[in-house]
């Protein structure tokens, strides 16, 4: 049997979505903090949480 962690799926899924709704602007998606850590815009941040709770909730619903 195999086994899926749901919330790397969501969270790959949601990335993938969030990308392609931003046309793979990267700079549009990403940008840096003071630690030079890579992070998501305000902007992407709210889309990524939209698509991230569709994808979880979806797979959730798959395993019950």
């Amino acid at each position: 049997m195999m086994q899926i962690n749901e919330v790397e799926l969501a969270c790959e899924l949601a990335e993938d979505a969030t990308l392609k709704d931003f046309d793979n602007e990267v700079d549009a998606v990403y940008q840096t903090d003071e630690g030079d850590v890579l992070i998501y815009t305000d902007e992407a941040q709210d889309v990524f949480n939209r698509h991230y709770d569709y994808f979880f909730t979806k797979i959730e619903e798959c395993i019950e």
